[in-house]
């Protein structure tokens, strides 16, 4: 019987008994209904497998072609792939030049250019870029753009983009009123001054903007702040801060009423006011900065050493807003007590130690403040920089830099590829024959042949034979002429007649000679004794040139000869003022030791101010207030100076005006980009 019949029939069963219980029936039905069901075989039991969801990620919308081209040009530009980086630049340019990438594209394409000396396309291009509505480039886009018009020597447009940008709240607004106060500095006319005061801003100066333009003021010569301060009207927005700068340039020049008089009327004004009465009183609400000076008090370099503790002990005078203490370590002659003064000045807590001046305690003491991890700026450039150490600076006259720099305007400026070198046979003379012939090697020229002399050699000849080339029978024609008309004497010039039949017996342009005044006075009779002079041959100079001794009569020879050195007017003003507080000259060392407490007291003065902290401060591009100018410290550590350029002419020996080629080398002026002079039409 099936289950389904044996249910009914127990079913049937319990209805017709009318008597009997219902619920017995039913659960006797119910016990045969599971009674049977147990005869039935069990299912088998099958297992659900439980599929595994497999999240699959969101695609990531697809970006547009122009931003997919950014993104590959930026990695191609931080991987210093240029070239390639610019043509995705290009492409973003032509082919979405309304997007919202176009702007970058734009600012970055122009940088490119500009780096690459193409102004007018770069130019184009950031007109473009500073067109658009503000995006996250324009800061930048208007900072190039006063460099390009710079660059193009339109100082009204390179200001009116500079100026735009001051007014902007962007990043590089405050670099942007920098070049603006550095564009008008340079060139302060009542005219340009109108021009200026239109772009300036015109409410009251923001406390970045009033350190920049103090720090900026503060580099300018005495000469030039005088006539800087006198083209402002009373409501002119600099006027305070001039005030407050002249003081300071009277301080250092010496004049200590004067100084007082201005302080007192940058004290009424609410810009100036607390700088002005730091200056008229002295500081007592400013915790100490400790400076240690490591100087050689002893010993053979004795004298040496207190030259050096009266250069630092004026700075001391000339920033008397600065409370800084001065601790005074001897560095002596020896090792050890290099060693020992090291660890004196630490243990005093110098924030920074300043010297050592001679090679082996210099060495010894930047080895020691290393392990100690004490900032120390030498004065001797003859120590190695680890540019991995952050706390190492060098601040001394490196003299390679000038070897450099005058390889630059012979190849650059001159456009001379032919060039000679006379030096003497020391260390110093070849150090500068080695970095002049690699600078100009680097800029495509030739360093035609070097000959080194004899230091104490009073005769040249034979060196000066070993550079050109000689006709024997023209040379014996010629030397027995000379004893009857020609004499090689300075003050007696070559006779005109004898120089014109001269053959041109040398195969260069130009002649570099880093040697000592009183030895040029004798090679350069000599020299052109040989055909070597103006117009022919131009020689070239260093610093050790400016000598009063050269100058004394007798420059026939040197007419058109060119040498460099620091600003003269700067460095007559420090020795006056030195000489007038110590009776006694600074030597060029005093001034190293001048400037690096000088520096200290600036990054002091502008900590208080506002600015950044004295250690960020020493690495800014604007640089500081030096003896000799301005001074600046590279990433490397190592201190820069501006050059200038000098010409020995028929009427004594005039400056040579900086050209776009020469402002970079000379360190006239940190531009926002380095523009290269090329011929564009090759482009």
């Amino acid at each position: 019987m099936s289950l389904i019949n044996r249910y009914h029939t127990t079913f049937n069963n319990i209805s017709k008994d009318k008597n009997g219980t219902m619920l017995f029936g039913l659960f006797i039905a119910t016990a045969i209904l599971f009674s049977g069901c147990s005869s039935v075989p069990d299912k088998p039991k099958v297992e659900k497998k439980v599929e595994e969801k497999v999240v699959k990620p969101k695609e990531k919308p697809k970006l547009s072609q122009d931003i997919e081209w950014l993104q590959e040009a930026d990695k191609l530009a931080a991987a210093n792939d240029l070239a390639a980086a610019a043509e995705f630049y290009k492409k973003i340019v032509a082919n979405y030049p309304n997007s919202s990438s176009a702007p970058e594209a734009k600012t970055k394409l122009a940088e490119y250019f500009l780096s690459q000396g193409i102004v007018d396309e770069a130019i184009f291009l950031l007109e473009q870029a500073v067109s658009h509505d503000p995006h996250p480039n324009i800061g930048r886009a208007y900072l190039l753009l006063g460099e390009a018009h710079n660059y193009r020597e339109d100082l009204h447009k390179s200001w009116q983009a500079w100026g735009v940008l001051s007014n902007l709240d962007a990043p590089q607004a405050i670099e942007g009123w920098r070049h603006l106060l550095e564009g008008y500095f340079a060139f302060a006319t009542p005219e340009s001054t109108n021009i200026f005061l239109t772009l300036a801003p015109k409410t009251a100066l923001t406390p970045d903007q009033n350190r920049v333009l103090f720090r900026v003021a503060n580099l300018q010569s005495k000469r030039q702040i005088d006539l800087i301060t006198s083209l402002q009207p009373q409501t002119s927005p600099l006027l305070p801060q001039l005030i407050l700068a002249q003081g300071d340039q009277a301080i250092r020049a010496g004049d200590k009423n004067l100084a007082h008089n201005l302080w007192a009327r940058a004290s009424n004004d609410p810009q100036t006011m607390q700088e002005a009465q730091y200056r008229l009183e002295k500081p007592r609400d400013q915790p100490p900065f400790k400076v240690g000076l490591m100087l050689p008090l002893s010993g053979r370099h004795k004298k040496l050493g207190n030259n050096l503790l009266h250069a630092a002990q004026k700075a001391l005078s000339d920033y008397r807003d600065v409370p800084l203490t001065l601790f005074v370590a001897d560095s002596g002659g020896k090792v050890d007590s290099a060693r020992a003064a090291v660890k004196e000045l630490h243990s005093k807590e110098v924030n920074i130690i300043i010297g050592p001046v001679v090679t082996s305690a210099a060495k010894i003491a930047t080895f020691e403040a290393t392990n100690l991890q004490l900032p120390i700026m030498v004065l001797n450039h003859n120590i190695e920089i680890d540019e991995s150490e952050d706390h190492i600076y060098r601040n001394a006259l490196r003299p390679e830099r000038q070897a450099e720099i005058m390889a630059n305007y012979a190849v650059l400026e001159r456009e001379f590829d032919r060039i000679a070198i006379l030096a003497p046979d020391s260390k110093y003379g070849h150090v500068m024959a080695d970095a002049f012939t690699k600078e100009v090697t680097a800029l495509n020229g030739k360093v035609v042949r070097s000959t080194f002399f004899k230091p104490n050699s009073p005769d040249f000849t034979p060196w000066i034979k070993a550079l050109v080339h000689l006709d024997p029978k023209i040379l014996h024609k010629r030397i027995a002429s000379a004893k009857k008309t020609i004499p090689l004497d300075p003050s007696d010039p070559l006779p005109p007649t004898e120089v014109k039949n001269l053959d041109a017996w040398t195969d260069f342009d130009a002649l570099f000679l880093p040697t000592l005044a009183k030895q040029i006075r004798l090679i350069a009779p000599q020299a052109a004794f040989y055909n070597i002079r103006s117009p022919q041959v131009t020689l070239l100079g260093t610093s050790s040139w400016n000598r009063q001794s050269l100058f004394k009569g007798g420059t026939e020879y040197l007419r058109g000869a060119v040498f460099l050195d620091t600003d003269r007017q700067l460095r007559d003003q420090f020795r006056m003022a030195f000489h007038q507080a110590w009776e006694e000259d600074p030597t060029s060392l005093a001034s190293l030791t001048y400037d690096g407490v000088a520096v200290v007291a600036q990054l002091v003065r502008e900590q208080r101010m506002g600015g950044l902290t004295w250690q960020e401060g020493l690495a800014d591009s604007e640089g500081f207030a030096g003896s000799a100018g301005r001074i600046q410290f590279q990433k490397s550590g190592e201190s820069q100076r501006p050059y200038q350029l000098f010409r020995f002419a028929r009427r004594g020996v005039t400056t040579i005006p900086p050209t776009k080629n020469t402002k970079h080398i000379l360190n006239i002026r940190k531009a926002v980009i380095d523009i290269p002079t090329i011929n564009e039409e090759e482009n």
